[in-house]
């Protein structure tokens, strides 16, 4: 039984790494070419058809775990889901932007949220998360999968096309490590920084 467990888990790990090693692929566009000699460029989170781990789309994910909460106590479902909603902006989108601004601080390209006055706007759409789970014992990390577009401000015309994949660190024992958000969080810092260094070695 215990050789059964140890192998389940093994193949979690190994299946986890192999997909969610954090890379940048381009699919379209010249960010060096669009990006080299602008000052500032905007960026806007979005989660558009954004799948979660097993459940699929992020509505089935949201009616299970609100009607869940529900049959615990009434009223409980709607705290949840202003929690799920909340964590963007707490956690989420502050860590990805910290580390693209700490791994591209040498360039002279600055990030700023949710502007209109930019020329370009990157867009970085969730397309995928696994939450991962930490039963302090056993645990499976965190995962996300990115679309990342650089469009034209002001037409939000597409010219560049980026996929970036995430997971949260490996090694990280922590009592906070038992909560989603923080598993999350992690994985976007690990996609900000991936793509930070990218944009720093181009520009």
């Amino acid at each position: 039984m215990k050789n059964a467990i140890f192998l389940m888990l093994l193949s979690i790990s190994l299946f986890s790494f192999h997909n969610a090693k954090a890379q940048v692929y381009v699919k379209k566009g010249d960010l060096k070419a669009l990006l080299s000699d602008q000052s500032t460029i905007g960026v806007r989170f979005t989660y558009n058809n954004m799948s979660v781990g097993k459940f699929g789309s992020e509505e089935n994910y949201v009616l299970q775990k609100v009607n869940r909460y529900d049959n615990m106590k009434l009223g409980r479902g709607k705290i949840w889901h202003k929690a799920w909603i909340n964590d963007r902006f707490c956690h989420f989108q502050p860590e990805f932007l910290h580390w693209l601004t700490k791994r591209t601080a040498k360039t002279q390209l600055q990030f700023l949220d949710n502007t209109d006055e930019t020329k370009y706007t990157m867009v970085v759409n969730t397309d995928y998360v696994d939450l991962g789970f930490n039963a302090l014992i056993i645990r499976k990390r965190a995962q996300i999968h990115t679309t990342i577009k650089i469009v034209e401000t002001a037409t939000n015309k597409e010219v560049a096309v980026l996929k970036v994949a995430a997971q949260s660190p490996r090694f990280i024992y922590s009592y906070d490590e038992i909560f989603s958000k923080i598993r999350v969080g992690q994985a976007y810092k690990e996609a900000g920084k991936k793509i930070g260094k990218y944009l720093a070695r181009l520009l």
